[in-house]
């Protein structure tokens, strides 16, 4: 008795192609982190961020004097870019400081990304706003 093997004809160029295709599938995909290894960073860390705070504070004067002093925490998702989008109170909160908050972070420039294994990723963050003059 005799076996034969017969290999079908492959098209190696075609598969590596699908392979380029998943992986960049993959890449693109946006996971949203809850806690990822390097977490998001204003710009200039915790000292840039507090001199930013400054500034809004003065020119938000008025309403804070009007809604008093306090600090609210402000959930956001950072995506790969830095840019901010779900900027939301934590608790609902809905009065005048928390909508000052929020605005703050609204009006913040780019963060600096999070990053996982090297690779930036789309990533929740919580940022204490304290709005005092």
């Amino acid at each position: 008795m005799e076996y034969t093997y017969i290999k079908p004809e492959r098209n190696y160029e075609e598969n590596l192609k699908m392979a380029v295709k998943i992986r960049n599938a993959l890449l693109d995909m946006t996971m949203v982190f809850t806690k990822a290894q390097y977490p998001p960073l204003f710009p200039g860390g915790d000292t840039s961020w507090n001199q930013y705070m400054l500034e809004f504070c003065k020119v938000h004067k008025e309403a804070i004097q009007k809604s008093g002093s306090g600090s609210i925490l402000v959930q956001f998702i950072v995506d790969k870019q830095g840019d901010l989008i779900e900027v939301e109170t934590i608790g609902g909160v809905q009065s005048k400081l928390a909508q000052l908050a929020v605005e703050a972070v609204k009006k913040s420039p780019r963060w600096i990304p999070a990053t996982q294994n090297g690779r930036k990723v789309v990533c929740y963050y919580k940022q204490l706003v304290k709005l005092k003059l």
